[in-house]
């Protein structure tokens, strides 16, 4: 199993769930894989429109630069949807990248659980 094949996606009502089932998000063709997963699973959803995305950070100890452009491209659709995006359960390492690189004004953070931000949405 590839690292792109590595996520679950979860559709919950009209929240998207994605869950990066692997320790790290980099290199950039498996960056680019894993969006264009997450671009037609937001695409395919014309019956029943979206309003959330919440990718769950869980399981992700590490993200590289490759990784971080890929969140980007995947918010970037999704606003374009009109789709809110939410990252959630980000560990103080990842938190950290999204600090020092400035992404954190342009992320909503969320500091709980994919439930958490199910709960906020309502």
């Amino acid at each position: 199993m590839t690292k792109a094949e590595q996520i679950d996606i979860r559709h919950d009502g009209r929240k998207l769930i994605i869950l990066p089932t692997s320790g790290t998000i980099n290199r950039s063709k498996e960056a680019r894989k894993l969006t264009a997963r997450i671009d037609k699973a937001i695409e395919g959803r014309h019956s029943s429109p979206l309003t959330d995305l919440v990718v769950d950070l869980t399981n992700v100890s590490w993200i590289s630069s490759a990784g971080l452009n890929a969140l980007i491209r995947i918010r970037r659709c999704s606003t374009a949807s009109g789709v809110s995006m939410h990252l959630s359960s980000i560990n103080e390492t990842v938190r950290d990248v999204f600090r020092i690189t400035r992404l954190e004004r342009i992320f909503l953070l969320d500091e709980g659980s994919a439930d958490v931000v199910e709960s906020r949405s309502r």
